[in-house]
């Protein structure tokens, strides 16, 4: 009697795999010396009730059935030929080979990356065509113009502008390999998909693939420009370099200053070439200004914000770092006829920056004075004038698309020289003092200066742009001044610079934004002695015109000064002081 074909042999021992149970139309049988006999126990399942196959060796049958009657599971199989085995090891091989896959992957993209950013580099002096370019003409400066929108007989005028957000293409590397290894270890640990074979020839078949092809999109996005928002300040700390004056020290001298005193934030209030080739190879963020004579020009006419950011910027571009263009400075609130053109300026030269593929790298601003702000105190309760307010909502909405801040000229100094009597001198030198409670906010402010720029974030939230930062363009304290100038002193400038200085290294926010950091440019670098006004103007420096310090703040000059020490110094002398005592005359004392 042949087997049927449905019950598989092995040699001529017969296997009885299990079935299951709930299948309809099915009994359960177990084998007997007599026959199949009905078991407790699903042992065997037959769709027929009529197949009977006996076994051609009865005494191993028969060994088979007490085995049986006894209700004991077969004996396991062998590591050898055990089948969950050899799938856990194939498994175990899969994952192992999809992590080194992944890894390679990831390790290529970034080399590629760098090798980009090196190559950008070292071509500094050729024209960035970006993934887009179309070609372009040289014209008779030997400045490349694009000729990717314009046919011939048409004007030179750009497609509509998308204005989008993200991570400069200048990202430092240390973010972008710490980004890399977040989402390479991601991709470690994100559990495989069940619905998905682990083992599958060539392919990366897990939850893994998506995960990993996203995080080359995020990568290629900076390379291409597609991010666009700019960082156009380093740290915390920065400097305006004022050049009203016939006695400074040339800007190559003024470069190797800032690199001794560790300042990498520079504000001038031009775009001088010769100040602009000294910052080249230095590694200092440099801002740029276009002065208010120019504002209506530039405003009304787009070739001229063309042509200024070609002459000025694009040449030197990118041995020196412009990392900004203030256009203007204090317009609103002060001068109603320049205040009508100033957003026309502000958006043709960004409008100029995007056409030569800049606007990712040059943020474009325009800083303000207080007088933009109807009051300021308490801080919460801070708006703008109705005026200027009118003016200033197409700025801030232009600039919370472009991503730039909102700049404010902080001066604790003038507020404090036009109402002495009404203001503590402490509060403003940022020293102990009772400081203002803020009903409204529920907060406390020990300084002025954390106080003005909260009154510029409550004006801002008024308006409804509470989620733009707010960041100081100019901050400082005169060291002498006119008879009628309230606290214009060296003690007074020293305390303020020293106490703002140790402020802002602390990276901290204000009461009412914590968590985001202050950034200010102190004034000034120099005294300007040709400054108009009072003589307060021409004594912010925090340096003589001969290069050494005006007062000790912990900064180093170009050549020894005989200023007063400062507190940091005086706090130096006492901690060697009391070095030496402790180590020289104290055990003189034990002996």
């Amino acid at each position: 009697m042949e087997p049927h074909p449905a019950l598989p042999y092995r040699g001529s021992s017969l296997l009885w795999p299990p079935f299951p149970a709930n299948k309809p139309n099915s009994i359960h049988l177990l084998p007997s010396s007599c026959g199949f006999v009905d078991a407790t126990s699903p042992i065997l399942h037959l769709r027929r009730s009529s197949i009977c196959a006996p076994p051609t060796k009865p005494s191993r049958l028969s060994y088979f059935s007490r085995r049986t009657a006894r209700a004991s599971p077969p004996p396991p199989p062998s590591p050898e030929e055990d089948p969950n085995t050899i799938a856990g090891i194939q498994a175990t091989l899969s994952r192992i080979q999809d992590r080194l896959r992944i890894f390679f992957a990831v390790f290529f993209w970034m080399s590629l990356f760098f090798w980009g950013s090196a190559w950008d580099g070292r071509n500094g002096a050729r024209k960035k065509k970006g993934p887009w370019y179309c070609g372009g003409v040289f014209n008779s400066e030997g400045v490349q113009e694009s000729d990717r929108w314009h046919s011939p007989g048409q004007s030179k005028h750009p497609l509509p502008t998308v204005v989008t957000h993200g991570i400069s293409s200048d990202a430092p590397a240390v973010v972008l390999i710490a980004v890399s290894l977040l989402v390479f270890v991601l991709a470690l640990v994100c559990p495989p998909s069940p619905s998905l074979p682990l083992a599958k020839k060539g392919k990366m078949s897990n939850s893994r693939l998506p995960l990993f092809f996203c995080c080359l999109f995020f990568f290629l996005l900076p390379r291409h420009g597609l991010l666009k928002k700019v960082d156009a300040f380093t740290g915390t700390y920065g400097i305006n370099y004022g050049r009203i004056a016939d006695n400074l020290p040339p800007p190559e001298s003024v470069v190797t200053l800032l690199k001794a005193a560790r300042i990498k934030n520079v504000r001038i209030f031009d775009s001088d070439q010769s100040v602009i080739k000294a910052f080249k190879g230095s590694g200092i963020e440099l801002t740029v200004a276009i002065p208010n004579e120019y504002l209506r020009d530039i405003s009304v006419y787009e070739d001229r914000a063309m042509s200024w950011v070609k002459e000025k910027v694009q040449p030197f571009l990118p041995g020196t770092r412009i990392r900004g263009i203030a256009v203007g400075n204090e317009v609103l609130g002060a001068d109603p006829e320049l205040s009508q053109v100033l957003f026309g300026a502000i958006k043709n030269v960004y409008n100029a920056l995007d056409r030569l593929q800049l606007s990712h790298e040059i943020e474009v601003s325009t800083p303000h004075s207080e007088a933009v702000f109807a009051n300021s105190f308490p801080p919460s309760s801070c708006t703008f004038k109705e005026d200027v307010l009118v003016l200033m909502k197409p700025i801030l909405d232009f600039f919370s698309q472009i991503g730039s801040p909102f700049y404010i000229n902080a001066y604790p100094f003038l507020s404090y020289k036009n109402e002495p009597e009404h203001i503590d001198i402490n509060y403003a030198l940022f020293l102990s003092n009772a400081g203002i409670h803020d009903a409204k906010t529920d907060l406390h402010y020990d300084n002025m200066f954390d106080a003005t720029i909260d009154a510029a974030y409550a004006a801002l939230e008024a308006a409804g742009y509470g989620k733009m930062a707010v960041r100081v363009s100019e901050t400082g304290w005169a060291s002498a001044g006119d008879e009628n100038e309230a606290g214009a002193t060296l003690h007074n400038a020293r305390t303020y610079n020293y106490n703002l200085r140790k402020r802002l290294f602390k990276k901290k926010g204000t009461p009412l934004r914590p968590k985001i950091m202050v950034q200010a440019y102190v004034f000034s670098l120099f005294n300007e002695n040709l400054k108009p006004g009072p003589t307060s103007e021409r004594h912010f420096g925090l340096f003589k015109a001969d290069g050494s310090i005006s007062y000790d703040i912990g900064l180093t000059g170009l050549k020894p000064s005989s200023a007063s020490p400062s507190l940091l110094s005086l706090n130096a002398m006492v901690f060697w002081d009391v070095l030496l005592l402790f180590l020289f005359y104290i055990p003189l004392f034990g002996n």
